[in-house]
């Protein structure tokens, strides 16, 4: 969601992470043995805001 006011832009979203991962944990001696699992998805919001530019960006050029 993208939005604009008289001086300021702002957008607002929703990023998701998600990982599955097994991390197996052991030394040479056999005394540690450890398996560290890494599962899940996870919903992260985001936003920003900014100043309205006075320039327009045209074929990758600012013009003031």
């Amino acid at each position: 969601m993208d939005k604009k006011l008289d001086k300021l832009s702002y957008g607002a979203g929703l990023r998701m992470e998600a990982m599955d991962r097994d991390f197996n944990l052991q030394d040479r001696a056999g005394t540690l043995d450890t398996l560290y699992v890494y599962d899940y998805f996870r919903p992260f919001a985001s936003a920003n805001h900014h100043p309205k530019s006075r320039g327009v960006f045209h074929n990758d050029k600012l013009y003031l």
